[in-house]
């Protein structure tokens, strides 16, 4: 079999993947403060729930601000998918020119990266815990959180999957996808568009088997590798072979990710519906923003160039005091602008620390 043909330019460029990550992680962001908003806690991200889609419906017929509102609350934690599609993208990318293969040195380099990356997000967040409550963290507890979320095993179960802080559940699972990769790498080396495009549907049919197995033992199947395996093996297709834009796929994913909003059979195709859908759509407008609006493309550039240090502190920084409304429970809308601010400023010198302690672990192993 030959082996299949090489995009002659990559499909995303540097100045692309920051883009991209800068509008998944402002996805991520409002979804995370808007959901916490009072009746706005509404979402189907590990789980399928019917009546969350018609409380968005409700929502949307109030009027546009409370559109905005509910359909970041309800939509925003697509964010993650375009992360793991640009995960699947730039592990597929950083391999296809170079030979031979050492499985350690990959694993534990990646590994260091993202073990880095949690501590600092849980010294973070366990600081905040101590200025909301007064209370410390012993070693052992921050040890035995450390461990539980490094080793991907706080994601088998729902009760755990969101200790600490929510957003970190991401760290199990790039675990999982980074310890699979080389093996997908292999299978796919000589593979065609359709075969992978078969592939992908395939491994989505699985999880729509799997899905209500796993639900009714309490296992967030979308939390685990198994999962999200559809769009990572997308995003290495995107850069194995590029992009076409294909009507006949668009109007399947469109239909697909409105079925998955009623049906629990459809759910788990949502994510991969949705992330053929936004690639297409930045495939189409990308050069148009580009010239029209660079400083559109400037701002999202920034903001994923330090989208890390957002990811791993906008979560523990929601639940200081500062931001709760009365009662404490939920969060308040008119602090969002000022949770933004200090957001982005905290995140700058995070994002440099975490760059130095990278580049100072490189150079000691």
């Amino acid at each position: 079999m030959n082996r299949s043909a090489q995009p002659e330019k990559p499909f995303l460029k540097p100045d692309d993947t920051l883009i991209l990550k800068g509008m998944a992680m402002t996805w991520i962001v409002l979804h995370n403060y808007f959901h916490w908003l009072p009746g706005l806690g509404i979402e189907n991200e590990f789980f399928f729930n019917e009546a969350n889609f018609l409380d968005y419906i409700d929502g949307v017929l109030k009027g546009f601000k409370s559109t905005l509102m509910y359909s970041f609350a309800y939509f925003g934690h697509f964010g993650v998918q375009i992360f793991i599609l640009l995960s699947g993208y730039g592990l597929h990318a950083e391999r296809k020119n170079k030979e031979g293969f050492n499985y350690p040195v990959y694993f534990l380099g990646k590994a260091r990266k993202l073990a880095i990356l949690l501590l600092i997000g849980m010294i973070f967040a366990f600081l905040v815990r101590y200025i909301s409550t007064g209370e410390w963290v012993s070693a052992a507890s921050f040890l035995q959180h450390l461990v539980l979320r490094i080793t991907s095993i706080a994601n088998f179960q729902k009760q755990t999957v969101f200790d600490v802080a929510g957003p970190f559940w991401f760290f199990g699972l790039m675990i999982q996808l980074y310890l699979i990769f080389p093996a997908i790498y292999q299978a796919m080396k000589r593979t065609s568009p359709v075969f992978d495009t078969c592939i992908i549907m395939a491994l989505s049919i699985i999880n729509a088997l799997l899905y209500p197995w796993l639900h009714a033992h309490d296992v967030p199947m979308m939390a685990l590798f198994i999962g999200q395996m559809p769009v990572f093996i997308f995003g290495m297709a995107l850069s194995k072979h590029g992009f076409k834009t294909n009507r006949h796929l668009l109007i399947s994913s469109v239909i697909l990710f409105i079925l998955g909003q009623r049906h629990e059979v459809f759910f788990t195709s949502t994510f991969i519906a949705l992330s053929y859908i936004l690639v297409h759509s930045y495939a189409l407008t990308r050069d148009c923003f580009k010239k029209h609006l660079p400083s559109f493309n400037l701002a999202f550039g920034y903001i994923g160039s330090i989208s890390m240090a957002i990811f791993i502190i906008n979560g523990p920084l929601r639940t200081l005091p500062l931001f709760k409304d009365s009662q404490g429970e939920k969060l308040n809308p008119e602090m969002f602008l000022t949770f933004t601010a200090i957001l982005l400023i905290l995140s700058v010198p995070i994002a440099h620390i975490y760059t130095y302690l990278n580049k100072l672990a490189a150079r000691k192993t």
